[in-house]
Parts: C-alpha cells; sequence; structure tokens
C-alpha cells in the first residue's frame, strides 16, 4: 500500500486546525478537522489523533481481525474523553471540538471508524464512492432543538456530534475488502466544500497512479475554489 498525505492551511484562515497522523509500520492513520476557534481547533484535532493513535498502537498489533473495528470504536471514544476533559480544565478552550477519522489497514482490509463530517471515499476501477456519512443536520429543525442538542454551526449545516463538546460520540464503522488498484481517500471539508464528488472523481483519473500528484494537484483545486478552510488528505494506493 503506497501513502501520501497533505495538510494545508488554505486561503482564508490564519491558522491551521487539521491535523494529520500517518504511521505506516502500524498500518494507522488519522486525520482530524478542529473547529471553535483556531487556536483551540488546533489543539483539539492534534490531541485527538495523537491519543487515538496512542491507544490503537499499544493494542492493535495485538488484537485479531474481528476485534479491529470495535477496537477503533474504543480509540474515539478514548480520545473523546481526553479532548472533553481538557476542554473543561482550560478555560481557553471551553467548547473545544473535532472530527476524527481513524483507518487501519491490516492484510488486504481497511478498517474505518469515524465521527464527524470528515469523509473517507474508495476509489476503485475509476469511480469514486464515498464510504462515510457525514454527521450533520440541517439549519430546517426547530431552533430550540438546535440550540439545546446541536453543538457547530458549520458552513450550510450543523455538525451534530463531535469529539469533545458531545455528551457521548456514537460512531460509525466500515469494514472494506480491497481489490488490485483500490485507493482510498481521507480528507477534511476544507476539500470537499470546495471540490464536488464528481470533480474529486476526475482529477483523480488524470495521474492514475501518482498519488503524489493527485494529492497536489486535489489541494491546488480546492485552494483554486477559493481555499475557505484548512485542506487535509491521506490518500492510499494499491
Amino acid at each position: 500500500m503506497r501513502v501520501t498525505w497533505k495538510t494545508d492551511k488554505g486561503k482564508r484562515k490564519s491558522m491551521n486546525e487539521d491535523a494529520v497522523l500517518v504511521d505506516e509500520d502500524a498500518g494507522l492513520y488519522l486525520l482530524a478537522d478542529g473547529m471553535s476557534g483556531p487556536r483551540a481547533g488546533r489543539v483539539a484535532s492534534r490531541l485527538a489523533v495523537r491519543k487515538a493513535h496512542a491507544f490503537l498502537k499499544e493494542r492493535s498489533a495485538h488484537t485479531p481481525d474481528a476485534g479491529i473495528l470495535p477496537l477503533l470504536t474504543r480509540a474515539l471514544e478514548h480520545a473523546h474523553g481526553v479532548v472533553q476533559k481538557a476542554s473543561l480544565k482550560r478555560g481557553a478552550l471551553s467548547g473545544m471540538g473535532t472530527t476524527l477519522i481513524v483507518l487501519c489497514i491490516r492484510g488486504e482490509t481497511a478498517y474505518l471508524s469515524h465521527v464527524g463530517d470528515s469523509r473517507a471515499y474508495l476509489i476503485r476501477q475509476g469511480t469514486l464512492s464515498r464510504i462515510t456519512t457525514d454527521h450533520t443536520t440541517d439549519y430546517g429543525i426547530e431552533q430550540d432543538v438546535m440550540l439545546r442538542e446541536l453543538f457547530f454551526y458549520h458552513k450550510a449545516r450543523v455538525l451534530s456530534q463531535a469529539l469533545g463538546p458531545s455528551k457521548k460520540v456514537v460512531c460509525d464503522s466500515h469494514s472494506i475488502d480491497l481489490l488490485p488498484g483500490d485507493r482510498i481517500l481521507l480528507c477534511s471539508d476544507g476539500l470537499t466544500d470546495m471540490l464536488s464528488d464528481g470533480a474529486i472523481e476526475e482529477m483523480l483519473k488524470v495521474h492514475g497512479d501518482d498519488i503524489e500528484k493527485t494529492s497536489d494537484l486535489l489541494v491546488e483545486a480546492a485552494n483554486r475554489m477559493g481555499g475557505k478552510d484548512n485542506i487535509s488528505l491521506v490518500l492510499f494506493g494499491r
């Protein structure tokens, strides 16, 4: 499995609140998008990827395949608790939160768990398909429900759960049997808010197996379209 990753501040933000952690030896790949202000968001995303990675690094080698998805869920829940506690201890970080997507590659199988709206895509035979579903809710809900249960106004949508502010996180998990030629893309919404799935699919076709060039192209395109947020991605090729 070949992998490359990029993270870019974008054109509008003063600070990069995304975080990426790649551990090829352990087959672990993590991406987070922090929020609640530049400094707090930056702290939240970095804390989440570090703590989830450390949790998995200690346990994944001794976990059978059948236990990987539950282990990923436990890692996200652990990171959620750490971010939540840090937010309560320091006033400047109050209310901080982050998305988190964690991928474990083991043999011919990809295991994935996430909270928030950072996404994972599978590219198979040139066709892009979304693996994850965003944890978001439209603005059309009742205002009292919005104030009581939801935490972040996020562009044209509300992020319905995130590590840190949610009372409890409910992770979505997936396992994918990989085929020769498959690629997997993890990314923050700084990419997907600027580029449609169709546009991303077309760009992935341009340079074929050159994942480094493709990653550069995706970041450049998102910035050309406005770069309104930080842009981060991890791209795998087989």
